[in-house]
């Protein structure tokens, strides 16, 4: 959850930058267009002012797919979550079972099946 929390706070710096970096390229490009149109004696006011509006609602509208991916991230994250808890309720209830008298006649076998043998090295 935290990484998805830091993953949030990157992907709002990088827009953040990116929104600069737009809003200057489309200064510098609006000056090139402008000497451009001033030589021709053309008035271009309309034209960048619909550009600036278009970039605008492209700024501001949220997309679909970032909201998805992180829906889908949360989403895995609580499966995740789920699924450790589950599994640590299991270890805890067979720890439970794991009995001193169970464990000498596990010790007294003189051939127990590899399974045992693993279980009875991690005891």
């Amino acid at each position: 959850l935290e990484q998805l929390k830091t993953n949030a706070e990157v992907l709002k710096t990088a827009e953040e930058a990116s929104k600069v970096a737009m809003q200057k390229l489309i200064e510098a490009a609006s000056e090139s267009h402008r000497a451009t149109v001033d030589d021709e004696g053309v008035d271009s006011q309309d034209d960048e002012e619909l550009l600036f509006k278009y970039v605008d609602k492209k700024a501001q509208a949220p997309k679909k797919e970032q909201i998805t991916n992180a829906s889908a991230l949360i989403a895995e994250e609580d499966e995740k979550k789920r699924k450790l808890a589950h599994a640590l309720a299991e270890v805890n209830m067979w720890q439970c079972k794991i009995t001193p008298k169970r464990t000498d006649a596990l010790r007294s076998m003189t051939e127990p099946p590899s399974v045992v043998r693993k279980i009875m090295d991690m005891v």
